[in-house]
């Protein structure tokens, strides 16, 4: 059944088999008949044929249903007939007032029906005719009931009257007889186990499709059949489709159907929906997006244009030009499929060079095939959007232009700091067992996956100071994920170059994945003992959610400077936080923003009162934020004078993670204006978020061929997120230089330095002040 059960729902009956297990009785219900849920007014619903021959009579049957809970009292039902009819006959008691039919019942009992009926004969030859006027009310419900519209179509029904110019057909459940031209056969078990068919000459509607699929494996046909079929309408995860196929003949064979040119963005969000089922093509090139799904389903996810922002990346949360857009991004996309609901496809389709396709390479212009819409995700239910079905994926031209990073791009200076979400890093028992784990590994042949690609990625990193996220919360002795992880890094680096950061608890916090630092002991050293922000220190952080923050300070061992260093994991925006008032608001940033807003200000006030006593002044908040660069969170940071590096070094385009086609950074260096004059570059090295997730250490959802063929024991996909590398020069001092312009009066004046040189690593201050009587009005420059 597919009733899904809700707090406070109102349960008239639930019936079906009743069966014990597990010291529990348990009914089953068999289908959603089993279930009638309360309603607050009776209901009533028509059924009439889908379509008939001109002339032909045929029967209205009004049903009414009472799932209120009450008997309903003096009963009046009431249908005006449509104008293209004549009324032959009422039944069941009725009476018919020009054309006006009512009947009267009494009473009618609780979780009972009625049916009332009227028999009436087409006045045209051809055309539909749309009875959409009907009505009950009750003595005890005096609001009338209205119905949705029924649809009869005179003479040949076409594919575009069962689809209609709505998200609906029509004509859901009837059985429908029409005619079209195959032009996608997909029957195979491989395949869609179905046939895209289109009407040749349409109705010249834009607003209803002139194509449909059938699902159908029982009858034969090839590409350029014009065949009539005889089937049920069905909406499928909201596609209009026939199924049940009871006739199918073929009138003629070697017809075409052409391809209708379609340009993205739509000019309104789901203007797709008008050629649902039709053959399609676009002229125009897309960007690869995202790539999920690629192994699991054959989709990615597709777009015109460059890449698709995060509106709270760029936009404050809420504002219109967020809103504006949010909707521009959903006008933009589009999943490629590969013409089949086959998983764990090998190979699998539209893969490139080094067994990957990235994020931004970019699809060929003129991409065709059927267009349909279904399921994009995993989720139950799952989420549906239009999706492009090519006639065969070789077809795809796909060229690489985001080539893979070989080495991280944020360079310079002589301290560099990562911050790395380890995707749940678990190991077990730390002996070889205790698999599955919670959250990370099924079983040890995944663990040492895994940890072959997160060791080669920190490696290949190779920062002086690590922050982790989602590492095992399972303490620090000799068996624990923190102490595997540097066993391993040590066994290829050499003894003792890196080390943890002992909080000095047995764990931190209560999460099942906490936050660590790693540090290399050659570079440097660590000053007094590290602090941890909870909930004990400061109730605003709210540690049942967030996990605990963790700060130490280090001491740079070649210049003797010192920096704090405080890594996080603030709560997801997908977690629930409704126990705490902070829900999903709808204005962009998701479940428990609060939460996140109150744990970044209470630590940016905690590591303004030192909580490491180091008397320094530099601080860096390192994590997965699990907010986007305009949400409320990371103003908070900035309000308290912190610097987001990534936006200042790499501006809006900067992005660590995908989520639904759409990119942003949710993983952050921020500085303090002290440190930020020290921080000479800031990036995300492109390791993961770009990457196919079939390329991860996981063996579930893949073939045996996939797991074989499609695992590196390299850095690509060691994680979902990208980590974040923050190059700094500790000491530096800003360098003042004079620069002289000579004065020009309105208009642009040109500096060029002449008191001595630039040096690589120092900070540059320009300043720029108007004269009396003139207005300083911008710069601009490198």
């Amino acid at each position: 059944y597919a009733y899904s059960p809700n707090n406070g729902d109102y349960l008239l009956y639930v019936q079906g088999p009743l069966n014990y297990s597990y010291g529990n009785f348990k009914i089953e219900p068999r289908d959603d008949n089993d279930i009638a849920l309360k309603q607050n007014a009776p209901a009533i619903s028509k059924d009439a044929p889908a379509s008939i021959s001109s002339g032909q009579s045929y029967t209205y049957t009004l049903t009414v249903e009472n799932m209120t809970g009450n008997s309903l009292s003096n009963l009046v039902v009431t249908d005006t007939a449509p104008a293209d009819v004549t009324v032959l006959q009422v039944l069941d008691s009725g009476v018919n007032n020009s054309g006006v039919i009512s009947w009267s019942l009494s009473s009618l009992g609780g979780a009972n029906t009625a049916q009332f009926r009227f028999v009436v004969s087409p006045t045209i030859n051809k055309g539909t005719i749309v009875n959409d006027d009907y009505a009950v009310v009750a003595s005890n419900y005096a609001t009338p009931t209205v119905g949705a519209a029924v649809n009869t179509v005179v003479g040949q029904l076409g594919i575009y009257d069962v689809q209609g110019d709505g998200f609906v057909s029509p004509y859901v459940g009837k059985i429908v007889t029409v005619q079209g031209v195959v032009y996608a056969d997909m029957q195979e078990s491989d395949q869609l186990k179905g046939f895209f068919m289109q009407d040749a000459a349409g109705d010249g509607d834009p607003a209803t499709s002139d194509g449909i699929f059938v699902y159908n494996t029982t009858y034969a046909v090839n590409n350029g059949d014009w065949v009539e079929v005889t089937a049920q309408v069905d909406e499928y995860n909201q596609q209009t489709q026939l199924k049940n196929v009871s006739a199918l003949t073929v009138i003629s064979a070697g017809n075409a159907i052409s391809a209708t040119s379609v340009t993205l963005p739509e000019t309104v969000n789901n203007d797709l929906e008008k050629m649902e089922g039709m053959y399609v093509t676009f002229p125009h090139t897309f960007t690869v997006q995202q790539n999920y799904f690629q192994g699991r389903y054959g989709q990615v996810t597709l777009a015109t244009g460059d890449r698709v922002y995060q509106p709270t990346n760029i936009y404050a949360p809420g504002s219109a030009e967020a809103v504006a857009l949010a909707d521009e991004n959903a006008r933009r996309l589009l999943v490629l499929d590969d013409g089949s609901s086959q998983q764990n496809a090998y190979p699998i389709p539209y893969i490139g060079a080094n067994n990957t396709l990235r994020a931004g390479d970019v699809v060929a212009a003129n991409l065709s095939g059927a267009l349909d819409e279904g399921a994009i995700n995993s989720s139950y239910p799952p989420a549906v959007d239009y999706r492009l079905q090519p006639f065969t994926t070789t077809a795809v031209s796909i060229t690489r232009v985001n080539q893979r990073p070989a080495a991280p791009n944020a360079v310079g200076g002589s301290l560099k700091v990562a911050s790395f979400n380890v995707l749940n890093y678990f190991n077990g028992d730390g002996q070889g067992g205790g698999f599955p784990t919670p959250r990370g590994a099924d079983t040890l042949v995944e663990f040492n996956r895994q940890r072959t690609k997160i060791i080669t990625a920190i490696l290949s990193i190779d920062a002086d100071i690590i922050g982790l996220m989602e590492i095992e919360n399972d303490g620090y002795d000799q068996y624990s994920a923190i102490q595997d992880l540097v066993n391993g890094l040590n066994a290829i680096a050499g003894a003792g170059t890196y080390a943890f950061v002992d909080p000095g608890v047995t764990q931190i916090g209560s999460d099942e994945i906490a936050i660590g630092l790693l540090y290399k002991t050659t570079t440097v050293d660590l000053v007094g003992g590290a602090a941890i922000l909870d909930s004990t220190v400061d109730l605003n952080f709210i540690d049942t959610k967030n996990r605990p923050a963790l700060a130490q300070t280090f001491m740079e061992k070649s210049s003797g400077e010192k920096l704090t260093v405080a890594v996080n994991h603030l709560k997801s925006k997908g977690s629930s936080c409704d126990s705490l008032g902070d829900p999903d608001t709808g204005d962009g940033q998701g479940n428990c923003n609060l939460t996140r807003t109150s744990a970044m200000t209470a630590e940016t006030s905690w590591l303004a009162g030192d909580p490491t006593n180091s008397g320094d002044p530099d601080y860096l908040i390192i994590g997965d934020l699990n907010s986007y660069a305009m949400e409320d969170p990371i103003s908070a940071a900035k309000n308290a004078g912190y610097v987001d590096l990534l936006a200042y070094f790499q501006g809006e385009s900067a992005y660590s993670y995908v989520y639904k086609g759409q990119w942003g950074h949710l993983d952050y260096g921020l500085a303090n204006s002290s440190l930020l004059l020290q921080t000479v570059s800031a990036a995300a090295w492109h390791i993961n978020a770009d990457e196919p997730r079939a390329l991860d250490y996981n063996v579930e959802y893949k073939s045996a061929a996939q797991v074989t063929a499609f695992y590196a024991p390299d850095a690509y996909r060691a994680s979902d997120h990208d980590p974040v590398l923050v190059n700094l020069k500790l000491g530096n001092t800003p360098v003042t230089y004079t620069l002289k312009a000579t004065p020009i009066g309105s208009g642009t004046v040109t500096l060029n330095h002449a008191d001595g040189v630039y040096n690589t690593g120092e900070t540059a201050v320009l300043t720029a002040a108007a004269s009396s009587g003139w207005v300083f009005d911008g710069w601009s420059g490198n």
